[in-house]
């Protein structure tokens, strides 16, 4: 995997921006940008935030890393080695200055841009978020490779579950399954028994599960977000709730079909909202979003308007999430010539059969223990 012309890649692209945009560089200090331009590097000391413990800054000439003395060795040495070589380096001592004053310095007088607010640049968010797409090579083997890893935490973890179990109980076996293989959970939902129908966010409390569970995943490595929903029965479902599931897995199974390369991505959503009607329920789109393009962000965008004429870009990643009270299928996968290739496609899990304009595409069915 040559991670050297992936660089050179996406350089060129941010390049090709900051001419459209009339700068002489840009600050990329989100997480999202600083993996994406870093071919996948790490570099989130706190979890739970957006912004990226360095930054690499980019001119028409130069690319350069920004960090502190505390960042510098271990990025050097665990996350952009194999890319070094391409990097100059502007280290400063922590308790001097930050990566926006260190930046504003070295730009000086130019006028500039930056991924997240800064008084002397001028912020740059989506068309860096656009530049993005289309995936490399390289980030769709690195793609498919955390899909079947965040297939493989859901598949047993729902395996292994018993009545009794807290919500708690098992986020903590999902995160913990996703940790062990190097992937960082993002947001790690679960719901049991009335909870599923009450909430469309079940944040994970302490109540006992008893007859069935929701488990929602979106979790991320190299920077790249993965998502996925499973629910699991214990004994055989109601009728009612079967039906809802079904038609969700057909509801997604449009918007899948409808993904397809150089199709506007408003007609996505356009699929998904005549499958809600015909369904049966025409309304229960408005009660939750129904996701979208999806990689170094957990959506780079939520899918709003059917009018939307933006191309679909072949492998592009999407994660779709339609759900009716009670109900929701979700699964991360790239928009392929042939159809949709799943990437956190289940094995050996119950699937259910969906006839769309595109072929057959399978869902997974509720697992019933």
């Amino acid at each position: 995997m040559n991670l050297v012309e992936e660089f050179r890649e996406k350089v060129d692209r941010v390049r090709g921006l900051l001419q459209r945009e009339a700068l002489a560089g840009v600050l990329l200090k989100r997480q999202a940008n600083f993996s994406w331009i870093t071919c996948g590097g790490h570099n989130n000391v706190a979890m739970a935030s957006d912004m990226a413990s360095a930054s690499v800054l980019l001119t028409p000439s130069r690319a350069i890393l920004i960090a502190s003395n505390i960042e510098r060795g271990r990025l050097i040495d665990e996350e952009l080695r194999d890319i070094q070589g391409e990097l100059e380096v502007e280290e400063y001592a922590w308790h001097q200055k930050s990566d926006f004053e260190a930046a504003n310095a070295l730009m000086q007088t130019k006028k500039w841009g930056s991924d997240v607010p800064c008084r002397s640049a001028r912020t740059i968010g989506a068309p860096l978020t656009a530049i993005r797409t289309p995936l490399h090579p390289n980030e769709i083997v690195r793609y498919r490779a955390l899909g079947r890893d965040v297939a493989t935490v859901l598949d047993q973890t729902s395996r292994d579950l018993k009545p009794g179990l807290t919500e708690q109980e098992i986020a903590g076996r999902v995160a913990c399954g996703l940790l062990a293989r190097g992937v960082t959970p993002a947001v790690v939902l679960v719901a049991a028994d009335e909870r599923i129908r009450k909430y469309r966010h079940p944040v994970p409390k302490n109540g006992k599960a008893k007859k069935r569970v929701l488990i929602v995943v979106n979790a991320k490595r190299h920077g790249l977000y993965a998502a996925a929903t499973r629910t699991v029965c214990f004994g055989k479902p109601p009728a009612a709730l079967v039906k809802l599931h079904e038609a969700c897995c057909r509801i997604e199974a449009a918007g899948m079909a409808a993904a397809a390369p150089d199709a506007p991505m408003g007609r996505v959503l356009q699929a998904m909202l005549a499958r809600y009607q015909s369904e049966g329920f025409p309304e229960e789109w408005r009660l939750h979003h129904q996701g979208g393009p999806i990689g170094y962000d957990g959506r780079d965008f939520l899918l709003t308007v059917t009018g939307l004429k933006t191309p679909i870009q072949e492998s592009q990643a999407f994660a779709l999430n339609p759900s009716i009270t009670g109900a929701k299928s979700e699964d991360t996968f790239l928009a392929q010539p042939k159809g949709p290739e799943i990437l956190t496609a289940s094995s050996g899990w119950p699937m259910i059969t969906c006839e769309t304009p595109r072929g057959v595409i399978e869902r997974p069915a509720m697992l019933v223990l």
